[in-house]
């Protein structure tokens, strides 16, 4: 696997005419790339102090300081200043309003450090991680290995419950998609998807839709991609163009979902316990999308009441928590899709969770990130990358967490990973000359950082 850089303009023959993203041969450091395996294996073990802490997040909060000396300066990257402007900005809107509504110590104190956190993983992995594919893969493997045995060894209580979707699902999607890495099989289409496709149409069985969804749009997306560039010649596509495409795509790809669904549950392809599900959650007025996430019938009218300034980290409110039964005048099953947590007003968003916390200034970095996304997302169906499926299928599952998951606990080192991939991926395209002008050139005009390699 190798590094992330552009190739030499002076050996074009290596590109074989194709349109690809450019990299070097040169590897990554032993040291980093046991490190990197090491932070991403280390999420399985966890321990309370204000609230949950992984050690994978306490080993990257000490190697900061170092990789800050060492590496300090790829955090000049714009895109990079942009995301952390955009958390700091989260961050001072959290803090203003929990000074203005007066929010218990013990609330506010892990509101803030949740993000505090956020940030110091989203930088440490960008210095860690930049600069070699190896280090990128090694820790996405280490990842998926800590989930499993997080679910093996200390399963949570809906993991017990959810034995497949909160459980072993996302370590072993990620194996799904890093086994075929290998290089016999990594640029055959049908290989390389056929094993995430397999846990994807199993996930559909046991009722984990947006799994199912995420696998086969990233499925089609790398299809796709094998076919644009099979030209010899370098694709010239609009951007917007691009965007609009692929988020028709995912839009006909969720509803095949749903058919799909539908037509498993009325042939009993499904158990019962997940048919049963299925028909509470799509019985409403606004379907099996509300009704799955009930939680905005509490989240929305917490917004619309205070859109400006948020209710506090960790917000409580009896009114607001009791507006989930909201949802039985849309004719939903509340109890049957979301738990009452106390006065905890719920949401099961991440962009609406910050939204009721933080206020409007916590929701510029979710809009942001979600505009990355499709941006890199939609360049990447025109340029030949060796990571495709991993990041297409990460950056698919991140659209669908902004709005429909809930932020904290082990997602905030998952986001902070998908953060870094695509700021990176972005990169490595905007060197290609790709990312705005829909060019993938055959050889870049200009060599790369030395610390790309």
């Amino acid at each position: 696997m190798s590094g992330w850089a552009t190739p030499s303009p002076a050996k074009p023959s290596a590109l074989h005419g194709k349109a690809r993203v450019g990299f070097s041969v040169r590897e990554g450091q032993s040291l980093r790339n046991l490190i990197s395996f090491l932070v991403g294996i280390l999420c399985f073990v966890r321990f309370q102090v204000i609230g949950e802490v992984y050690v994978s997040e306490v080993l990257l909060a000490g190697l900061l300081p170092f990789l800050l000396t060492t590496r300090g300066h790829l955090l000049r990257n714009p895109t990079v200043l942009a995301f952390v402007g955009l958390i700091g900005l989260w961050l001072f809107a959290q803090v203003l309003t929990d000074v203005v509504r007066e929010t218990d110590f013990f609330d506010y104190a892990r509101g803030w450090a949740n993000i505090v956190v956020f940030l110091v993983n989203a930088c440490a992995l960008y210095l860690l991680l930049y600069g070699s594919r190896r280090r990128f893969v090694l820790f996405a493997f280490g990842l998926a290995l800590g989930k499993l045995l997080s679910y093996w060894l200390t399963p949570s209580i809906f993991a017990e419950a959810h034995p497949w979707k909160f459980g072993s699902a996302q370590g072993i999607v990620l194996l799904a998609i890093l086994v075929p890495l290998w290089r016999p099989i990594k640029w055959s289409p049908m290989l390389a998807t056929a094993p995430l496709l397999a846990v994807g149409i199993y996930s559909l069985i046991v009722g984990f839709r947006s799994m199912f969804a995420c696998a086969l749009i990233a499925s089609l997306s790398l299809l796709a991609q094998r076919f644009f560039c099979r030209s010899p010649r370098p694709l010239r596509v609009n951007p917007p163009f691009l965007a609009i495409g692929l988020l028709a795509g995912t839009l006909l790809a969720a509803l095949g979902t749903l058919e799909l669904f539908e037509l498993s549950v009325s042939k009993g392809y499904v158990d019962e316990q997940t048919a049963q599900t299925f028909e509470f959650q799509s019985q409403g007025q606004f379907g099996i999308l509300a009704g799955g996430r009930s939680g905005l019938f509490a989240a929305i009218p917490a917004i619309l009441d205070s859109p400006i300034l948020g209710h506090g980290s960790k917000a409580k409110s009896a009114y607001y928590a009791a507006r989930i039964m909201d949802a039985r005048d849309y004719g939903y099953m509340v109890h049957m899709s979301v738990p009452l947590h106390g006065d905890l007003i719920p949401s099961h968003s991440m962009l609406f969770g910050t939204w009721v916390e933080a206020g409007i200034g916590g929701i510029f970095f979710w809009i942001w990130f979600a505009l990355l996304i499709v941006a890199v997302l939609a360049n990447l169906c025109v340029a030949r990358e060796p990571l495709s499926l991993l990041i297409f299928y990460l950056g698919f599952t991140q659209l669908w967490h902004i709005p429909f998951s809930h932020f904290g606990g082990d997602q905030r080192l998952t986001t902070a990973f998908v953060l870094c991939l695509l700021v990176v991926v972005r990169q490595v395209l905007r060197n290609s000359r790709s990312a705005l002008s829909g060019a993938v050139p055959l050889v870049p005009t200009r060599r790369p950082a030395s610390e790309l390699v």
